[in-house]
């Protein structure tokens, strides 16, 4: 086991250092800091490491204005140092649980994830840049690493790997797939489809088509990507579910997205483990024992989630509507379900809805996320008169004056 953390730790090094050189040290440092604050610290290390290191990584964006560079197509290190951040705050926040709270205490996601024992120096470097997973994530939990690691839980099985062949292969075959596509479509859909005159004189509903066209083709790259990502964790056994299953550390399922039906489903299928990670450490901490979450934890999570990206308009632009994105789409959801005995036709008549502005408000919210700056986000946005806000927002505050009826009660038998 020490050879395979040995291993982990330092392919994941050289590919780090060959990538980006000294950039590294905006990885190694921040996690050295919060290693440090574990071993002294171990009851009060997750708020420390919240308060120092998430921070500097808003400076790291802040220094090398990492969105432009990402916007032209290029790479630097701030990508490793966001998915770095993950990590190292989930360690300590788990690390923080393990020794400060009663399991009878905890939530489901804590008693799952929290851990009692410090990891090593080496286990904590392996976990940080294992499987090269820092180049374009997704992130991970420690305890699985080690578990991992030591061939506990799942890993048992010593066929694992031989198992992930052809899993693995179909994987990275994939990847390829969508690698293609993006070359491709790329040519013929640009992102700056949108800055041309043409797009001008397009009626709404083309615009729409374009919007979608466009984010398609970015999506694409995502989607190789992850799926390349997946492929190298698969491959050494990491990505085991149990069960016969591949998916512990998929980060997206590209035609589920493609084909989402409502927006609320939406995380479960685009950067799962991102959205995963924003639950556990953001979204569930913010909502007080015995109450219900709201809009207001939503808004949070995806400010959190926004600022984690980096400090450009575009992002802030994205997610503060993507709060609505998700709010509008509960409140369809939630009469859909109450139709759903009630009248069937209609119930179906609402999914139908759900999906078409699932798919309109997805890609018309994402676009300037992927402009970047204020000045494109702004013009794409009112080069259909914000409508899709207006739609969102409208239905946000019907949901809010008007409650759906309730499912009707079922016959008690004689």
């Amino acid at each position: 086991t020490r050879t395979r953390k040995l291993y982990s730790f330092l392919t994941g090094f050289v590919l780090l250092y060959t990538a980006f050189g000294e950039g590294v040290k905006h990885i190694y440092m921040p996690a050295m800091l919060s290693y440090a604050f574990m071993a002294l610290a171990p009851t009060h290390c997750g708020l420390l490491t919240w308060a120092t290191v998430f921070p500097y990584l808003i400076s790291v964006h802040a220094q090398n204005a990492s969105g432009d560079t990402w916007k032209e197509g290029g790479m630097d290190f701030t990508g490793a140092a966001m998915v770095a951040t993950l990590k190292v705050i989930s360690c300590a926040v788990n690390y923080q649980d393990g020794t400060s709270i009663k399991e009878a205490q905890m939530t489901p996601s804590q008693k799952r994830l929290h851990i009692t024992k410090l990891p090593d120096p080496l286990e904590y470097a392996s976990y940080l840049v294992g499987c090269g997973s820092l180049l374009v994530g997704p992130t991970f939990e420690v305890r699985d690493w080690l578990a991992f690691c030591s061939k506990q839980d799942v890993w048992k099985d010593k066929s694992v790997t031989s198992k992930a062949r052809i899993p693995g292969a179909l994987c990275f075959g994939q990847s390829l797939v969508w690698l293609v596509l993006h070359l491709y479509l790329d040519t013929l859909c640009p992102l700056t489809t949108v800055d041309k005159p043409f797009y001008a004189s397009l009626n709404y509903p083309s615009k729409i088509a374009v919007m979608v066209a466009c984010c398609f083709v970015s999506r694409c790259k995502y989607y190789f990507s992850w799926k390349l990502s997946e492929s190298a964790l698969i491959f050494c056994g990491f990505g085991y579910a149990g069960e016969g299953k591949w998916d512990r550390i998929s980060n997206c399922h590209p035609i589920s997205v493609e084909l989402c039906t409502s927006g609320a489903k939406f995380p479960d299928h685009w950067n799962i483990q991102t959205s995963l990670w924003l639950r556990y450490y953001v979204y569930e901490r913010l909502v007080k024992p015995g109450t219900k979450p709201g809009f207001w934890q939503v808004l949070m999570t995806q400010l959190v989630s926004a600022i984690w990206h980096g400090l450009y308009p575009g992002y802030l632009f994205f997610f503060s509507s993507s709060s609505l994105f998700f709010e509008a789409a509960k409140v369809l959801f939630r009469w859909e379900k109450a139709y759903r005995t009630r009248s069937p036709a209609v119930a179906n008549a609402i999914v139908a809805l759900n999906t078409v502005l699932t798919v309109v408000n997805l890609n018309y919210s994402a676009l300037p996320f992927l402009l970047v700056d204020w000045a494109p986000g702004i013009h794409v946005w009112s080069s259909v008169s914000y409508i899709p806000h207006m739609e969102m927002l409208a239905i946000c505050i019907l949901g809010a004056v008007v409650k759906p009826p309730k499912a009707p009660s079922a016959k008690k038998s004689a």
